[in-house]
Formats: C-alpha cells, sequence, structure tokens
C-alpha cells in the first residue's frame, strides 16, 4: 500500500495504437514523420479487405501488385498463373498479417464464401526502377517485438512523407522496405498541460470533448480551433477527382442505383427507406470502381432523371450543408 498510486487511464493514452482508417474529431493518426509511427513489412493488411488487387508486368521482369492505383510490392512469380480465378483485378478477402500469411481474394465480382484462392502475404519490395525512389529511415523494433512490425526512431534528414496513406520508407539498417501502418494517438489535454500542437491536421490540432461539470472551470476557448469553412465551388466529376474523396480524407463514393427514381411524382430522396411492407422504395448504393469515369462529359442518364436527382440533393443540402 505504499506505492504511490498510478491512473490507468494515463497508462492507457500513452501505450493505445488502434488502427485508424479515418481521423475523427476525437483523435488523428499519428504523423508518420513522428518518432513512434507504426510500420509493416508485409504488403497487405486488414484494412485493404474489400479492395481490389491489380497485377502488371514490370520492364524489371517482375509483377507488381497495385492496390488503389499505388504499387504495394513487386513478386518474381506471377499469381495469375498459380491461381484459377483468371486476370486480376481480385477482391480481397481476408489477410493474415505476416509475411507468409495467407490472403484470400476472389474476382472483382465474385463471393469470396464461394469462389476464392489463397497467395502468401508478401514483403514490400521495389526493384523497378520506377518504384525505387523511397525514402530512408532508422526503424527499430516494438517492445515486446511484433511479427514484421517496427516503429519509427528518426529520420536522417527532413521528412518529405506525404500526409495521405500508403507511405513508403526504406530501414536504413536491413535496406528493406517498409509500409505506413495508421494508428491513432490520443494528446496529453489535461488541465495541467493544455494542448498546444501546431498540426496541419485540424483534428490532431483540436480534438473536441463535451463540457462536464468535472472540466467546466479548466476549459479554454481557442480561437484556432473553430469549424472549418466551406465555400461553394464547380469541380469536374471525373475519375481523379472523385478519387480525392479517398486520398484526402479517406472516404469512399458510392453511385445510387437509380432504378425506382421517379421525378417530380413525389417519390422520395434516395435516403430514405420504406416503412410500408407493401411498397419497395429501399435504394441500392454500389461502390464506385477506381477505374473508369464520365468520358467527355457525357452522360447515359436522361434528363428528367438528372433533374430529379439535382432536385434531391439541393434539398438535402438545404438541411444538410456537409451532406456531401
Amino acid at each position: 500500500m505504499e506505492i504511490a498510486p498510478t491512473s490507468h487511464r494515463a497508462h492507457f493514452r500513452r501505450r493505445v495504437a488502434s488502427r485508424l482508417r479515418q481521423d475523427s474529431y476525437l483523435f488523428g493518426a499519428r504523423d508518420v514523420c513522428d518518432p513512434g509511427s507504426r510500420w509493416n513489412h508485409y504488403s497487405f493488411s486488414k484494412m485493404d479487405i474489400g479492395k481490389e488487387i491489380i497485377e502488371e508486368a514490370t520492364a524489371s521482369n517482375t509483377f507488381a501488385l497495385i492496390v488503389d492505383g499505388i504499387t504495394r510490392t513487386e513478386v518474381i512469380a506471377q499469381l495469375e498463373s498459380s491461381m484459377s480465378l483468371g486476370a486480376s483485378p481480385w477482391k480481397i478477402c481476408e489477410v493474415n498479417e505476416y509475411i507468409g500469411g495467407e490472403v484470400v481474394v476472389t474476382t472483382s465480382d465474385g463471393d469470396c464464401s464461394m469462389t476464392s484462392q489463397t497467395f502468401v502475404n508478401p514483403a514490400v519490395k521495389f526493384v523497378d526502377s520506377g518504384n525505387t525512389t523511397v525514402a530512408s529511415a532508422n526503424l527499430v523494433d516494438l517492445d515486446p517485438v511484433l511479427l514484421d512490425t517496427k516503429i519509427l526512431e528518426s529520420l536522417p534528414g527532413p521528412c518529405t512523407l506525404t500526409a495521405t496513406w500508403p507511405n513508403f520508407i526504406r530501414d536504413s539498417s536491413t535496406n528493406t522496405y517498409y509500409i505506413s501502418d495508421r494508428r491513432m494517438e490520443l494528446q496529453d489535454n489535461t488541465f495541467d498541460a493544455a494542448l498546444s500542437l501546431e498540426r496541419q491536421d485540424r483534428y490532431r490540432e483540436c480534438p473536441v470533448i463535451p463540457k462536464t461539470f468535472i472540466n467546466e472551470a479548466n476549459c479554454v476557448p481557442r480561437n484556432d480551433c473553430g469549424a472549418p469553412k466551406h465555400s461553394s465551388a464547380n469541380f469536374a466529376l471525373n475519375a481523379e477527382n472523385l478519387r480525392k474523396f479517398y486520398t484526402l480524407d479517406g472516404l469512399y463514393v458510392y453511385k445510387v442505383d437509380i432504378d425506382g427514381i421517379v421525378p417530380d411524382d413525389g417519390y422520395p430522396n434516395p435516403c430514405e427507406i420504406s416503412t410500408d411492407p407493401y411498397v419497395d422504395i429501399n435504394h441500392r448504393f454500389v461502390r464506385r470502381k477506381v477505374t473508369g469515369g464520365c468520358t467527355g462529359g457525357g452522360t447515359v442518364l436522361s434528363q428528367s432523371i438528372i433533374d430529379a436527382v439535382t432536385h434531391h440533393i439541393n434539398a438535402t443540402l438545404q438541411t444538410n450543408p456537409d451532406a456531401l
């Protein structure tokens, strides 16, 4: 009983490292340039489940495995020749997170529970000259050691890594490649140590917590933590700009299955779900694939449907400006 008490909450906050797909107003991801950021030597993680792999031959007699338009690794043996699924793309169903672990895939429109194949999770490796411009870094093992995973100790020079995922670095001691693993970072924002980090990421700079009877006397308003202000702007609805929803904010873009949208007859908006068991007005949203896009600014939709969709979008924005 003579041992000084410790805080389980403080212990947890210093060590928590949950994987994070995108930032929120409660917490953000540790910056890839910060000491302690996590890096994996295996190419695919559970964050990739549902995504598609494309296999392409390189000029260096290797085969690049590409996800979201970015090469994850290069392998010597062609995967297509060892699987009966046919040519890529293949949809990722399951991932075992270590080098040599099974990666389960199916066809791009297949059912993982019905038809699937496996290949081993390869190490991150770049051979082709177009993929070798990777920054060097000093990496160290976790304590206790975690298989095929290290954390950043330091960078030999200014950080050139980007804010978008994924990033790659080369371990200076082993000359092997690693891919970034976004992990949640909690910050010290106690009564005695007010938060003062300067971040470009507003979520990391300005976490929001509710006022309670415990903290109301110590809350400090900050002018730099206001809600972001947005202005209207027109942009081309093409594959390049749609992809920015994912590269900038980690968001997917879904398209509406237009079956059932009838213009100007009182039909509900695409977000409404029917409560009448005899009326089927439930709309189907389908994730848009990265490839393709509108060509020449044209569309196969009729003008009446375009007008109906535009009407519903404008009506939604009147009540919820952040809907898009």
